[in-house]
């Protein structure tokens, strides 16, 4: 039997289509996944039968990503959808509409009884210390430093956000491997936020954060000058390679669309007066030929400011295990209706893997009990379900929880938790360099130890889920021990 299982699979490598493992058993549906931790879930209910299709590759943010050609096929051939809503992948649920239309859509985050958090404001996560204690230890910092000094310092606050000003208000730099791509402004709450917008479209071969910073010289003389093109509605505008400036203007319907030709270029930068998303009602504000939702590599908005570039609910709900169990029997009772012959399998599954979950819950209870009280600081702020599961308290995270660069203001006011030394662990994540931790927080020598919210070097499979909420107790527990 393995031997005939090792030709076909020979046979299947040989054929240019997209891998579907356990493809060999038709009657199974196809299945696809979001991201890592729910492809585990939904392959401990599959378990036996068939495995999913995982759409967003582990090693990649899945808050801003652009899908490639053989991803946006699995969608188009998927009997099920699995994934987290809005909140974590705002560019898929426009997909039901159009490649993914035959797809059953099951979105994890509006299952009746799962917990929902709201994204925590600020830096330093103020459900650990009141507000009047704060305002006492702001008051006290006040009178120790002498009014002359603190006003020196609140001035260097504001000249330094000011510095930031500038005649664009957000920039940021695509990958394009289309000829065409669309612009899209749409009325929100029944109007435009501004009935014309100037652009900056630069070409670029580097596609990274230090690119986009490079080019804003030429960004800002373009925007400013006199040559800016007016593109109308419907039509359609072709950067130069030196850069080009266009001004936009929206027509009279409740969406106005601009075409930029692509053709040729591998990257673009782009450099607008507001930022898109006060465009956006409905629809991203930029898509490939086919409708394709295209996020930026790297961007930034340029008032300075931090941004939630989602929506305001937490969607790192696989975080909390008691989510996971309830996802478990919603997955198990949708596969079961769209395959009835194998639903008894499914729930069976299910009820397996919800005993699996509950063991390593009670295992990393006990395990984190011994540094209740103890705080550290994470890169992004990705673990509020697990803490309030376990009871574990970061103070403050580096990076807004879409994982977004943070300002200057907001890494100042991190670097005050060390001052009183209690905070000494700083938690990095392999996705992202540790470069800005390093350089911020040099000073106070935390020990610096990284910890994983997806799993991206994890092996794929029903074990996966159970293995990562272990390793983030383990990584968490040796770090505030350190």
């Amino acid at each position: 039997m393995q031997k005939k299982c090792f030709k076909e699979s020979l046979l299947v490598l040989a054929l240019p289509i997209i891998l579907w493992s356990g493809s060999l058993k038709a009657d199974v549906p196809r299945v696809v996944a979001d991201i890592v931790p729910i492809h585990s879930l939904v392959s401990m209910v599959m378990d036996g039968l068939s495995e999913p299709q995982l759409l967003i590759p582990q090693n990649v943010s899945p808050h801003d990503y652009s899908m490639r050609p053989s991803e946006a096929k699995a969608l188009q051939e998927a009997s099920l959808v699995v994934y987290l809503g809005h909140d974590m992948t705002p560019w898929l649920e426009p997909l039901f509409e159009t490649i993914a239309a035959s797809a059953d859509a099951l979105d994890l985050s509006e299952v009746k009884g799962v917990l929902k958090l709201p994204y925590r404001d600020g830096p330093i996560f103020d459900d650990h210390t009141d507000h009047d204690e704060y305002e006492e230890e702001t008051h006290a910092d006040h009178e120790e430093k002498g009014h002359d000094e603190y006003e020196e310092e609140t001035h260097a606050d504001h000249e330094e956000e000011s510095n930031d000003a500038s005649a664009f208000e957000w920039a940021g730099v695509f990958s394009v491997d289309d000829s065409s791509h669309t612009w899209l402004m749409q009325k929100v709450g029944g109007e435009y936020a501004d009935p014309t917008m100037r652009l900056v479209l630069l070409p670029t071969d580097s596609l990274n954060e230090e690119t986009m910073h490079a080019l804003e010289e030429i960004a800002e003389t373009l925007i400013t000058g006199e040559s800016c093109t007016v593109i109308e509605d419907g039509e359609s505008m072709a950067p130069s390679a030196e850069g080009s400036c266009f001004e936009l203007h929206v027509g009279n319907g409740d969406d106005s669309k601009f075409i930029i030709n692509t053709s040729g270029l591998s990257g673009l930068t782009a450099y607008a007066q507001h930022v898109p998303t006060e465009f956006e009602r409905d629809q991203h504000y930029i898509k490939n030929s086919v409708g394709i939702d295209i996020d930026p590599v790297a961007q930034k908005g340029v008032d300075g400011h931090d941004h939630h570039h989602h929506g305001e609910s937490d969607p790192h709900m696989w975080l909390d295990p008691d989510n996971a169990v309830i996802w478990l029997n919603v997955i198990a009772s949708r596969l079961g209706r769209i395959d009835p012959t194998n639903a008894d399998r499914y729930t069976a599954n299910a009820k397996s893997a919800i005993q699996q979950i509950k063991y390593t819950t009670h295992k990393i209870e006990d395990q984190l009990a011994s540094i209740q009280g103890n705080r550290f600081i994470v890169y992004h702020d990705a673990y509020h379900y697990f803490e309030k599961r376990f009871g574990v308290t970061a103070a403050g995270s580096i990076s807004l929880g879409d994982a977004s660069k943070p300002s200057p203001k907001r890494l100042r006011q991190l670097k005050n938790l060390f001052e009183d030394g209690q905070i000494n662990c700083v938690l990095s994540e392999p996705q992202y360099s540790s470069k800005l931790i390093d350089s911020v927080f040099a000073g106070y020598k935390p020990y610096i130890g990284s910890v994983d919210p997806v799993g991206i070097d994890l092996k794929l499979g029903p074990a996966l889920y159970s293995e990562l909420l272990e390793n983030i107790a383990f990584d968490i527990a040796q770090c505030v021990n350190h």
